[in-house]
Formats: C-alpha cells, structure tokens, sequence
C-alpha cells in the first residue's frame, strides 16, 4: 500500500512537494470532507458557487452539499484552496486568491487558518500581488504586516502575480493607460 501512495504522489505531485515543502496532513481538508466537499473540483466549484464567477467556464457546474455552505467559511473554503497538500494545480490557488479578496473574508482568520495548513508564504505572495494591484488595501497591508517572513517560492510553481488581476491589452499610447484590477469574489 505505501508503494501504491508514493508512486500516486509522484505522478500527482502536491503543491507541497513542488515548492520543497514536507508533506502535511491538513485539519481543513478532513473538514470539507466531513461537510461533503470530497476532493479539489468540488471545493473550486463551491468556490465559483460563492462568488468567484471568472472561474465558471473553466468547470462543469457539480452539486455542493447544502451543509458545505453552512459549515464551511469563506476563509476557511480559500485556505482548502491553496493548501499545500492538494495536488499541484495553479488554478487551484488561482481560485483560492479570488474568493480571500472577497469583502466578508476576515485577514485575521486567514492568517491563523494559513498558520494551521501551513500555507503562510503563499498567502504572503498572494498579499503581495494584491497591494502591487491596490496599494491602499488594508487587507493586504494588513496580511503582509502580520505574516512572517519569508523566502519568495520556488519561481514558476504558484501563478505568476498577473494572474491574479484582470490586466490591460495593448492601449492607445495617446489615452490614460488603464490599471489592473484585481479579481474579487462578488
């Protein structure tokens, strides 16, 4: 049994494993499946179910659970996403920035979720890509102000900044430039 787990660990690598990190076993995730959220397409279609509607068209739409939505917080829902014991897939933590930029999501519940799943640094790098988009956010100053430092992830693992925003085309070099804007779960 343990040969089968490692040979499905390597050709489904975690995020953990891909930024060097060691293998977690994650509180949350058991949450979301004693709530009915059983594995990573169900918890991004709870989370496009919540708000995060840029996403829609990248998945089928699939039944939650109604008790998922009663026991599951916002906070607690975009953690689960970019929690490093999923398997690696960006789009994951794509999902997971977008709905922690909802309004009712409470930094202070995200850091202490992130302390527990041990996903600090990629909600700093998250933060980071927020305040370069809104640098008058408190939320993002708050976040970066509160969790510790940290080396930068390995480089091409997690998305690149800019795709956590809705960036401008090619503008008429005469006309204001426009400015990003940062995806949020409505």
């Amino acid at each position: 049994m343990k040969f089968i787990a490692q040979t499905l660990e390597k050709d489904n690598p975690t995020l953990a494993r891909k930024l060097g990190n060691p293998a977690h076993v994650s509180p949350l995730l058991r949450k979301l499946r004693r709530a009915g959220i059983t594995n990573t397409r169900e918890m991004a279609a709870s989370a496009i179910a919540r708000g995060c509607h840029h996403y829609a068209g990248c998945l089928p739409a699939l039944q939650i659970p109604a008790r998922a939505s009663q026991t599951i917080s916002d906070e607690e829902l975009a953690i689960a996403l970019l929690c490093p014991s999923n398997p690696y897939d960006p789009m994951l933590v794509r999902i997971g920035s977008q709905l922690l930029s909802k309004a009712s999501c409470k930094p202070e519940k995200l850091i202490a979720l992130a302390r527990r799943e041990r996903c600090e640094t990629i909600l700093k790098y998250i933060a980071q890509a927020g305040e370069e988009t809104e640098p008058d956010s408190s939320t993002w100053k708050y976040l970066i102000a509160h969790l510790p430092q940290s080396s930068e992830p390995k480089q091409g693992i997690l998305p690149h900044k800019s795709r956590f925003r809705r960036e401008p085309g090619i503008t008429n070099p005469k006309k204001p430039r426009l400015k990003a804007e940062w995806l949020r779960a409505k």
